[in-house]
């Protein structure tokens, strides 16, 4: 009950976010001792601050006095207070449908139903919180111990997922000696040489970022990290290296893994000797921009946050609730309609390939002075040819827009 709520809340802001600026209008032909349905703040104008009391009400998030405000909430008189009623008041504030005065003249009617959802359907609450998608993994290989310990440093640092290289057939003392002809060696001088891993990431998919450590074995990564790096797809995802040594530095042995990984985006490596610090790795994190993993409490996914007018994301993402729905609106309508959206504080675009105003979208944006980080744009593909080929439906409306990226995008149905 509860996120089909949130769900309509959001519905409803996106296609009448005409009437969530903030303004009081004023009901046509309102006198001051009328009392008119949607008034349910009882100040005398009907207006979006009485429908979202309406939406917290469907939401079990703050319920409505009994009595006249939730005799006016039920503006379509079904005996409940429920999202469409929501709609119907943000309808009257934007004045596309009049007012319809109360004449009840008494507060003694009959309790209006407030649906409460029974204990078999509610989520039980979250016990704990939980790393959202697009995270940091910290992955590692040490034989002596030396690696570890800095990987360690950092998963802490960025409250990461830890993953350590282990070799199915585990290196020896007479393995690791130099200049011996023992394994280490004949490895690092056979470039066919891959060693086998035993175990593997799970869901390597979820980790946008991958901070990867090894030592220096004769100038350059262990075999076993290219046997890591080809055993997964990096596209798109953002390699920090680091190795360890007593005395060489990073060298080569980054840079040759970069073939590995050909479509990753790897940043420059560092090499750190033993007994480095944890502010040491700190500070390097922070130089190259790889922030703490976000983390959110499950409870609160599907909130909404009433002040900062944003509703939590199962993906730890805020989305606007305030926002305009581009629907039948042509190129320069849509670019003059998100324009005034944005100069009037709106922060979410909801828009459509089937639309046919992307770019119309993409040019208000880019346009505007306000920064993209605070924008979120919605788009969607369709079915057909679109959903048969999703890649290119999504570069194609990356194109169109021309805002770097999508923060949400949708199938079309």
């Amino acid at each position: 009950m509860k996120r089909f709520a949130a769900l309509m809340f959001a519905i409803i802001l996106i296609l009448c976010s005409t009437a969530c600026g903030g303004e009081k209008i004023t009901p046509l032909a309102q006198q001051e001792e009328n009392i008119f349905y949607g008034d349910v703040d009882g100040n005398g104008t009907i207006q979006a601050e009485d429908a979202l009391l309406v939406l917290k009400h469907a939401a079990q998030l703050e319920m409505i006095p009994t009595g006249l405000p939730a005799l006016l909430a039920d503006v379509n008189h079904n005996g409940s207070i429920e999202a469409g009623d929501a709609l119907e008041i943000l309808r009257m504030a934007a004045q596309l449908i009049p007012p319809v005065p109360y004449t009840g003249g008494t507060t003694e009617e009959p309790a209006i139903e407030t649906k409460e959802p029974s204990l078999e359907t509610e989520e039980p609450p979250a016990e704990s919180e939980e790393p959202v998608a697009g995270k940091t993994l910290v992955a590692y290989f040490s034989a002596t111990g030396t690696t570890r310990s800095l990987a360690e440093y950092a998963a802490e640092i960025l409250n990461s997922d830890l993953y350590e290289i282990v070799p199915k057939d585990p290196y020896t003392d007479a393995d690791l000696a130099y200049y011996t002809g023992g394994r280490a060696d004949q490895e690092q001088n056979d470039p066919s040489a891959r060693p086998e891993i035993s175990g593997s990431v799970e869901n390597m998919e979820q980790y946008d970022t991958i901070v990867l450590g090894y030592p220096i074995w004769h100038g350059q990564a262990p075999k076993i990290i290219y046997t890591f790096l080809e055993s997964y797809d990096f596209s798109g995802k953002t390699i920090l290296p680091f190795c360890t040594s007593h005395s060489s530095g990073i060298g080569s042995s980054a840079s040759n893994l970069h073939a590995l990984a050909p479509d990753a985006n790897w940043l420059d490596g560092e090499r750190f000797a033993a007994g480095t610090s944890k502010e040491a790795i700190e500070s390097w994190l922070h130089e190259n921009d790889i922030t703490p993993n976000k983390t959110i409490d499950s409870a609160e996914i599907g909130k909404f946050d009433f002040e900062k007018k944003t509703v939590l994301l199962n993906s730890g993402y805020e989305m606007p609730i305030m926002g305009l729905g581009t629907y039948s609106l042509s190129d320069e309508e849509c670019y003059n309609s998100v324009t005034a959206l944005l100069n009037a504080g709106g922060r979410l675009i909801d828009t459509a390939y089937m639309y046919g105003n992307e770019a119309a979208v993409g040019r208000a944006i880019r346009d505007s002075a306000v920064p993209r980080e605070e924008i979120f744009v919605i788009t969607k593909i369709y079915p057909g040819e679109q959903f048969a080929n999703p890649e290119k439906a999504i570069q194609d409306a990356l194109d169109k827009l021309d805002i770097d990226y999508i923060d949400m995008m949708l199938l079309h149905h």
